[in-house]
């Protein structure tokens, strides 16, 4: 009876320290997993999205700076604020005084970097203030002048021929100087500083030219105040290109404070985040040795039950933090197989699906920057061939300038589609809902595209009543006008239908656009929504950017509509339907 009650009692101090020593494992293993669960992976992903916001910004200032987009300027603004409010996130959640340090010195650094990119954006925009201001000035004063003087020569005095010459190179120089200024500010060249310099003294030589002859008192006197404008722009045309010179430097002293913010972030940083997530796993690891060890100690079950709490904490924890250095090292296919439920495992579907995200986000961004880079070279080189075919004297400057001036217009649609789908894509396109006339709209896109009908082309409507609906009219007049123009683009000696049906239950208007334009080829209709997805539509017709139809679905969808497209007997229909309330 002893025995058995010694045996009982064994039995119970064993189960009671098994129990206690479980217990205590768990909770210290159960502490270090949240750790990492609320502060360590949030600060991985915010290490991340700041890298994102870094690059964002610093594309920004070399977009607006190089080629002057304005948009990018307000991009610059909010990807800073996004990089800033991360940081906050990331300050509040860091923990020891080794982040902090590297911490500080970042910000110190995002300070500098975001100095110097607003410094080049104040720089741009000064050049673009005083462009202007040199564009008033010839306009409104030198031109007037040179036309008042024109129209008061006399065909019957002996240098009539002489000023009239003298008066129209001045105006050619001047415009040739404006222009050369221009072209400096986006590339500054020699040769064009050079152009600068000899339509500097054209103007003056032939103002000299037109003084030399028999002038008036008023002429002189006109002559006189020109002299005066034209300092003014010479003093203007100085200011830009100093502006421009002086570009160079920040431009380079802004790329060494990317390098650095980059090389903070990349190199000391996020390491010093996973080095934290392999302490924290150490930690688990000693927690679940411990008890292995007082398993062993105190029975074969105790061994037994030590081992499955070892395996079921410390394992995950491990794949996890192999994951996390793999992700580290740019491997983006990594996935954790972790079964059962509970946190562990719910917080492992959560990283695999933050993965998939990443991955799906990377891939394509990759695609689009591939696709939207070769759309964008396709206008460059028909502009370098005409300029160097102009500039060998094989073509008419006017042909030329007529072919750069299209294909820049392409080019320059073609940005302004890239933007929006960047907006589409990051979900900053806005939207501006209020009633409107939905056949008022549609009657306004017919008389604007009706104008580029070709051949004998007719274009019809069959309108329901003009019902009012919740929508943004410039974003649906943005649709219309993208499906319409395809109708009309494809359209040659046939004809464009346009109709609107109120559907059953009236809370929908269907709008359909169809055409006799030969329809939509097979290999398109599976992607027809889809981004660069273009139609070979002959050499006469210019081509698209195959944007159009994605940004008109996005629209669409957006209002809780839907848009679909399809073959037709002689060409191709378009149906949108839009919701009457949102």
């Amino acid at each position: 009876m002893q025995i058995a009650i010694i045996l009982i009692s064994s039995f119970l101090v064993v189960s009671s320290i098994i129990g206690i020593t479980s217990v205590m494992g768990i909770r210290t293993s159960n502490a270090n997993f949240v750790e990492i669960a609320e502060r360590e992976i949030p600060k991985v992903r915010a290490v991340s999205e700041m890298q994102i916001y870094a690059k964002e910004a610093a594309k920004n200032v070399v977009d607006y700076n190089g080629l002057n987009i304005p948009e990018a300027k307000t991009d610059f603004r909010k990807n800073v604020e996004g990089f800033r409010t991360l940081s906050t996130v990331y300050s509040d959640l860091s923990q020891n005084d080794a982040e902090r340090t590297v911490f500080s010195r970042l910000d110190k650094v995002f300070i500098d970097f975001e100095k110097s990119g607003y410094e080049l954006i104040n720089i741009q925009d000064a050049q673009n203030a005083k462009i202007d201001n040199a564009v008033k000035l010839i306009d409104d004063k030198m031109k007037v002048i040179l036309d008042d003087l024109r129209k008061n020569l006399n065909p019957s005095e002996p240098d009539f021929a002489k000023k009239q010459e003298a008066l129209q190179e001045m105006e050619i120089s001047i415009s040739e100087l404006i222009s050369a200024v221009r072209a400096y500010t986006v590339h500054p060249a020699e040769l064009l500083a050079s152009g600068i310099d000899d339509s500097t003294d054209n103007f003056t030589h032939y103002q000299r030219e037109f003084l030399n002859t028999q002038v008036t008192g008023e002429e002189k006197t006109r002559m006189a105040l020109m002299n005066k404008y034209f300092e003014s722009l010479q003093s203007l045309t100085q200011e830009i290109i100093a502006l421009e010179d002086k570009q160079p430097s920040l431009v380079s002293q802004f790329g060494g404070y990317d390098d650095r913010l980059e090389k903070i972030l990349d190199d000391e940083l996020e390491p010093m985040v996973i080095s934290r997530i392999n302490q924290v796993e150490d930690k688990v690891l000693n927690t679940a040795s411990a008890t292995f060890m007082a398993f062993i100690a105190s029975a074969v079950l105790a061994t037994a039950l030590g081992l499955a709490i070892s395996r079921s904490i410390s394992k995950p924890i491990a794949k996890m933090r192999d994951a996390a250095n793999q992700i580290a090292k740019g491997n983006l296919d990594v996935q954790l197989k972790v079964g059962g439920a509970g946190e562990i495992s719910s917080l492992s579907k959560s990283f695999n699906t933050m993965v998939d995200k990443i991955k799906a986000q990377d891939k394509a961004q990759k695609e689009f920057i591939s696709v939207a880079s070769h759309e964008i070279r396709s206008p460059i080189q028909p502009i370098l061939s005409y300029a160097d075919l102009a500039k060998k004297g094989h073509i008419s400057q006017d042909e030329a300038w007529t072919s750069v001036l299209a294909q820049a217009r392409r080019l320059q649609h073609l940005s302004n589609d890239i933007l929006y789908v960047t907006r589409i894509e990051g979900g900053d396109l806005t939207y501006t809902i209020r009633r409107v006339k939905i056949n008022e709209i549609i009657n306004e896109v017919i008389s604007n595209e009706k104008v580029n009908l070709r051949g004998t082309t007719t274009l019809d409507a069959n309108l329901d009543k003009n019902i009012e609906i919740e929508a943004d009219k410039d974003r649906i007049t943005q649709v219309l006008t993208n499906v319409l123009g395809n109708a009309v683009k494809f359209t040659k000696d046939g004809k464009i239908r346009v109709e609107t049906h109120i559907l059953p239950g009236k809370s929908k208007v269907e709008i359909k656009i169809s055409d006799t334009a030969g329809g939509i080829p097979k290999e398109i209709i599976p992607k027809l929504f889809g981004k660069f997805v273009t139609k070979n539509v002959g050499a006469e017709v210019q081509h698209g950017t195959g944007l159009g139809l994605f940004i008109s679905k996005a629209i669409v969808t957006a209002h809780k509509g839907e848009i679909s497209g399809y073959n037709n007997e002689g060409g191709a229909t378009f149906t949108i339907i839009l919701p009457i309330r949102q």
